[in-house]
């Protein structure tokens, strides 16, 4: 296929639309990426959100934690996000924030606060005192 482009108007500006515009054009099956044609091109502006993040997931089954102690790293100011599923109903305990949560059998305990406190903080099956993560807060 060829394409026949007729310009007109002063000399210069045929100059300038000739470089903005290819001469000739091919079909293809899948289209290819169109390239910046300098000045005369029109940007899209293009909007991209941040997805909010999405909290960790703690698993105890059988007595421990899957996959061994989690490490979950924030930083002071950040919002902490995780939750611990469970096989089992118990309590979980987040030292150093002091926060309990109670975990339905098959079911997720959810947490959510603000990173105020820097250090390592132990999340324990408070009941069977199994540690399933470890919470850092690095400034």
């Amino acid at each position: 296929m060829v394409a026949v482009i007729v310009l007109g108007g002063r000399e210069d500006e045929r100059t300038e639309r000739a470089d903005a515009v290819p001469a000739t054009a091919t079909q293809s099956e899948t289209p290819a990426p169109q390239a910046e044609a300098g000045p005369a091109a029109t940007a899209t502006p293009t909007l991209t959100r941040t997805p909010a993040p999405r909290p960790e997931v703690v698993s105890y089954r059988n007595g421990a934690a899957v996959g061994g102690i989690e490490r979950l790293e924030f930083e002071k100011g950040e919002t902490v996000r995780f939750s611990v599923a469970s096989d089992r109903a118990e309590e979980i305990h987040l030292h150093g924030y002091d926060l309990y949560r109670d975990v339905p059998a098959g079911g997720r305990a959810r947490f959510a606060f603000k990173a105020d406190i820097e250090g390592i903080f132990e999340v324990e099956m408070h009941g069977s005192g199994v540690q399933v993560a470890e919470l850092r807060v690095e400034p």
